[in-house]
């Protein structure tokens, strides 16, 4: 026999604590609870295909202090599929909310079993409040849970964090998040808002994290499984971070390589995006065939502590703007490629180490005071750096066979410099550009190129049959290059 419960429950007081428990199928709960300090548990647990809220009627709380608590578990009668249980929702799954409107309101939801549902959450603390806005924590544990869509608004100010959303998906396969928005519109130097998503497991997908305001963090990880996505992560403001942590094989979005550097870097695939002043990336991945992308558009913005560790991972990243710093500390592995584009004043930094191979790195760099340095240990590496400004570059490469596929042969006085097809081309065009190269390893090729006034070259090369190909071009000052050469059958042009 199916049972089945409904519960309207609807209250103006101040200090209320209510709850319903039921272990039955299909039970219904809608709640409005207006004043202060309420508190509320709607405990499905046992039973299955439960409802907590539906399009006309909400779960909702208006004012102050107030705590909502939504538990949910459990097999519906006479199925072997799982619980399917709901809450912000309408009959039909598509629509409702739970609401919450005030300061310091807490919502604490658990699902446990299978395909259970989060469909609608809203927070909202308007103007003329103080304090901490909102808190809402999400747990499912099981296969095929899905949230989709947490909303976090703020206008009032603070030194408390505005706005946290803590969603954790374990135990199981295919869990989605579709949307986390949070808006904070306080005023500049008070503290934001705090997404953290934790999913453990395989094939899973973040869609939108997205945050406006000061001050944010984003913090996302993905772990023990594979083909997880997280599609963007976007913030709009000052001070923002983003933090991505990531385990597995053939995680983030599948449209980047198609065999350019991180496609010469447009910045797309699964998407880290900030505008504004002073954001910040930390990014660490350990897998293979990974492909993930960055953009940030604004002044003082940094890429920073990015380590890779594995193989055939593709990493593009796109800073528009002036003082903006990549600092790829670690890609530990082979056949990675990495794709770094700046505009405006900055400075990049990329390091291949632990013998990594087959790799390929390229920088492009376009303003004033630009300046590059990449690091490689390997072999089969390929690197190269575009510079269009007053421009530095620095290029540190232990290894064999840099720059040197199975299909180069350039041969007598570097092929008479650039008269050839270059792999491994470092371009510097405008005045005051500086290349500082040392290679040490064996049949490593390298051919730059300076166009503008006051070119510098200074090279230092000790190994067996490395070629260097360099062309110097200024139309006023003079330029001036330097080189060591230490081995046997070591080959190199100059003009200027």
């Amino acid at each position: 026999m199916k049972i089945t419960h409904t519960m309207l429950i609807a209250t103006t007081a101040l200090g209320l604590s209510m709850s319903m428990a039921y272990a039955d199928e299909g039970n219904k709960a809608y709640l409005n609870q207006s004043g202060t300090a309420n508190s509320a548990l709607v405990d499905q647990s046992g039973g299955g295909s439960n409802l907590a809220g539906r399009a006309a009627q909400f779960v909702t709380q208006a004012g102050d202090d107030n705590t909502l608590t939504i538990l949910q578990s459990g097999i519906p009668v006479g199925t072997a599929v799982g619980s399917q249980n709901k809450f912000g929702v309408s009959s039909n799954g598509t629509s409702g909310k739970a609401l919450q409107t005030g300061s310091y309101n807490v919502l604490n939801a658990e699902q446990n079993g299978f395909k259970n549902w989060t469909v609608n959450v809203l927070q909202t603390a308007p103007g003329g409040l103080s304090g901490p806005s909102n808190v809402a924590t999400i747990k499912q544990l099981g296969n095929y849970g899905g949230i989709n869509t947490v909303t976090q608004s703020s206008a009032v100010a603070s030194t408390s964090v505005m706005n946290t959303a803590t969603l954790t998906q374990t135990g199981g396969n295919s869990a989605k998040i579709y949307m986390v928005d949070q808006k904070f519109t306080g005023a500049s130097g008070d503290t934001g808002n705090y997404i953290t998503i934790y999913q453990n497991g395989g094939t899973h997908n973040v869609g939108t994290a997205r945050q406006l305001g000061y001050d944010n963090v984003i913090d996302i990880s993905q772990t023990g499984g594979r083909t997880n996505k997280v599609t963007l992560a976007n913030q709009a403001g000052n001070g923002n971070t983003s933090k991505l942590y990531f385990t597995g094989n053939f995680n983030g979005e599948s449209s980047l390589p198609h065999g350019s550097f991180a496609l010469m870097s447009g910045a797309a695939s699964s998407t880290s995006d900030q505008t504004g002043t002073g954001n910040d990336i930390d990014f660490m991945a350990t897998g293979d065939r990974n492909n993930f992308g960055f953009y940030q558009n604004g002044t003082s913005n940094s890429v920073g502590l990015i380590t890779v560790t594995g193989n055939d991972n593709a990493l593009g990243i796109w800073q528009d703007g002036d003082t903006n710093i990549v600092d790829i500390g670690t890609i530990a592995g082979s056949r990675n490629d990495v794709g770094v584009r700046q505009d405006g004043t900055n400075r990049a930094q990329i390091d291949l180490t632990n013998s990594s191979d087959d790799n390929q790195v390229w920088v492009d760099q376009i303003g004033t005071n630009t300046a590059a340095k990449i690091s490689i240990d390997g072999d089969s590496n390929r690197a190269e750096v575009t510079q269009d400004g007053s421009n530095s570059a620095d290029i540190r490469i232990t290894g064999n066979f840099n720059n040197n596929s199975s299909l180069t042969t350039w041969g007598g006085f570097a092929a008479t410099v650039l008269g050839s097809s270059h792999v491994g081309l470092m371009t510097q065009s405008g005045a005051g550009n500086d290349l500082d190269v040392t290679v040490l390893g064996d049949n490593n090729l390298w051919a730059t190129e300076q166009v503008g006034p006051g070119n510098t070259i200074l090279a230092m090369v000790d190994g067996h049959g490395n070629q260097f190909a360099v062309s110097q071009t200024s139309t006023t000052t003079g330029n001036n290059a330097t080189f060591s050469q230490t081995g046997k059958g070591n080959n190199i042009g100059v003009s200027q």
